[in-house]
């Protein structure tokens, strides 16, 4: 019996020893696979968050302050992102991928262009809009 009670004692010790890698290897593995934000969604929250800090200009509101901040969550939820996963993406990209990073601006640079670039053909075309026929009788008729 002394011989299976050993076995017994070492098939447990190695079964704990067991589990506690398998949790380890689980912790290690969930940890490393939190993803950071694909070049394209960065890009489309750092324009966001240069739109927002626009906005706080326009309204002479400090960048730094609680009402900012609240600006930049609100600004971040319309991507899906917390300030966390924004912090963590820039840092991933300037420390390991410092080209791919300079190219995410350059494609946040292009969002922006873009947006002005509706907004300006946007005033352009509300200049020519054609007015309503009321409009008309009612300019004649003075």
């Amino acid at each position: 019996m002394r011989i299976n009670t050993i076995t017994f004692i070492k098939n447990t010790d190695l079964r704990r020893l067991l589990t506690c890698l398998i949790c380890v290897i689980c912790v290690l593995i969930s940890s490393c696979s939190e993803k950071v934000l694909s070049e394209k969604k960065l890009a489309e929250v750092i324009a966001e968050i240069y739109l927002t800090e626009t906005i706080l200009n326009k309204k002479n509101i400090s960048l730094e302050s609680p009402k900012a901040m609240a600006y930049y969550e609100q600004g971040l939820q319309k991507h899906g992102v917390t300030m966390a996963q924004y912090q963590k993406a820039i840092s991933f990209y300037a420390e390991k991928k410092p080209d791919e990073l300079n190219a995410i601006f350059g494609k946040a640079i292009e969002r922006l262009e873009s947006i002005r670039t509706g907004i300006e053909q946007d005033s352009i075309r509300s200049l020519y809009v054609e007015p309503k026929p009321a409009e008309i009788a009612d300019t004649l008729a003075q």
